[in-house]
């Protein structure tokens, strides 16, 4: 995904981020003994939203007094460092290649008024799927859910694509985000196919009217967001 104006605008439209709120409430509330630690959010196809879904996650979560990590997870076509103006030489990347050790500057805040730590994907690898997959992941991941209350992946899409499975299966929850009007209950029912084994905790219909329900959706954004 990539983002644009029209994003950074719906990021700060009180009715999405009132909406990010509730879903973050919802999610918390699955197991309020045990909240979830990590999340992944991704879609069945690329320009659905994701991106500017698990930012508005995370925001809804550092607001509400949580220690946030978003990580861009989308090794292949990285879009938050752009999207945060921030610099991409070292990132998710260089902490899964080698033996290339954490260092605290690795993190980065979003901004000079945000309370989310962000890990930018860092330069583009010739193998992604290898680096996903490895022991490295597991073992940072295991580290930045000791660290953080919430970690916020944002994954590439899931068909024709292994990443975010592979993402997904170092987190505790994976969320799919479904735009009305572009993905078909088809697609979508393939990507939910392919995450089955992992704990696909809802779906957000992202351009759904209030009103909106079919069997596959979790939870309805607010109308028409424009993303």
């Amino acid at each position: 995904d990539t983002f644009t104006t029209a994003s950074l605008e719906v990021i700060h439209w009180p009715p999405f981020r009132e909406s990010m709120d509730l879903i973050y409430q919802n999610i918390q509330l699955l197991n309020a003994a045990s909240p979830l630690k990590s999340i992944v959010v991704t879609s069945a196809l690329a320009g659905e939203g994701k991106s500017t879904l698990a930012m508005g996650l995370a925001m809804s979560a550092a607001r509400l007094h949580q220690r946030v990590l978003l990580i861009d997870a989308d090794l292949r076509r990285p879009s938050l460092h752009k999207q945060l103006n921030l610099p991409n030489d070292r990132g998710l990347s260089s902490l899964l290649s080698g033996d290339a050790l954490f260092q605290h500057g690795d993190i980065q805040p979003s901004g000079p008024d945000s309370d989310i730590s962000v890990l930018t994907a860092g330069p583009t690898p010739t193998d992604p799927a290898k680096l996903l997959s490895s022991r490295r992941m597991a073992e940072l991941m295991a580290m930045f859910e000791q660290s953080y209350d919430l970690v916020v992946l944002d994954a590439p899409p899931v068909l024709g694509m292994v990443d975010a499975m592979l993402a997904g299966s170092f987190c505790q929850g994976v969320m799919l985000v479904g735009r009305i009007g572009q993905v078909t209950r088809t697609e979508l029912a393939q990507a939910a196919h392919t995450l089955h084994q992992l704990n696909v905790i809802g779906m957000i219909a992202n351009g759904a009217t209030s009103t909106a329900y079919t069997p596959y959706v979790g939870y309805s954004a607010p109308e028409r967001l424009p993303l």
